[in-house]
């Protein structure tokens, strides 16, 4: 063998040394920092709750070298126009060094969503509902939004048909100030949609005239505004039921 093939072969096993090594080296940074976004969001099942065109998942990883357990949490955020909602799996992955692949072992299900809501909101939105029920007239105030309470007032005025051991008439009028906590609000499974509730106590004497429900009922109704990602607030309604307290 010449020198000039020589230094060839040199330079070819240089070569290949170099990317034995580059290959080492990602493989054993790919384990340390645990199992790759993509395999993870691809292992667990599709979150139930997200828009499918609004909707980015991200994860976090605890990664344990001596077990090969990669302890993940994944979570899916979907926005809209007046906030988003996230929702986390919880999943264990497993690194086999021999193949240099992970495997799920165990995830959870997602949990139910939690809500954040947007200035967006801010407004003020009229009350006018008439059924068989319920006639209700006034306004809700949406004053502020931050991203960890949301202030409002009202002045609402209804008049109520409620069910006891009969069917009561129950008028209510209420005005007041509210701070509601922001991404603690109920999850209506429906339609994707929450609810804001503000608890109105019920006029004096009324309780005390038409106790005649269970134990463990209480004295106020709820006032709530069922508000949509996309389209903001939806309907403003008073509870269809009123549980007064059992009188002593």
């Amino acid at each position: 063998m010449n020198h000039t093939n020589m230094k060839k072969t040199s330079i070819i096993l240089i070569i290949v040394l170099i990317f034995a090594l580059i290959i080492c080296f990602t493989a054993c940074g790919n384990e340390s920092k645990g199992v790759p976004d993509g395999v993870a969001i691809r292992s667990v099942s599709e979150c139930q709750y997200a828009y499918s065109n609004e909707t980015t998942y991200v994860t976090h990883n605890k990664y344990d070298s001596e077990s090969h357990l990669d302890y993940v949490t994944i979570v899916s955020k979907s926005e809209g126009k007046y906030g988003y909602f996230i929702s986390t799996c919880e999943a264990v992955f497993q690194y086999n060094r021999t193949t240099d692949l992970w495997s799920l072992l165990d995830a959870e299900p997602w949990t139910r969503p939690t809500y954040t809501y947007n200035d967006n909101l801010v407004g003020k939105y009229d009350v006018s509902t008439l059924s068989e029920y319920q006639e209700i007239s006034g306004y809700v105030e949406i004053l502020s939004v931050t991203d960890k309470e949301i202030k409002l007032c009202y002045d609402i005025s209804a008049d109520l048909d409620i069910v006891t051991t009969l069917f009561e008439e129950l008028h209510i009028e209420k005005s007041g100030t509210e701070t509601v906590t922001n991404s603690v609000l109920d999850y209506s499974p429906s339609d994707l949609d929450a609810d804001i509730d503000i608890d109105i106590k019920l006029p004096e004497g009324w309780v005390e005239a038409h106790a005649f429900s269970s134990d463990n009922s209480d004295d106020t109704i709820s006032l709530s505004l069922e508000i949509n990602l996309k389209t903001g607030v939806k309907s403003i309604y008073l509870s269809d039921e009123v549980k007064p307290k059992k009188s002593n």
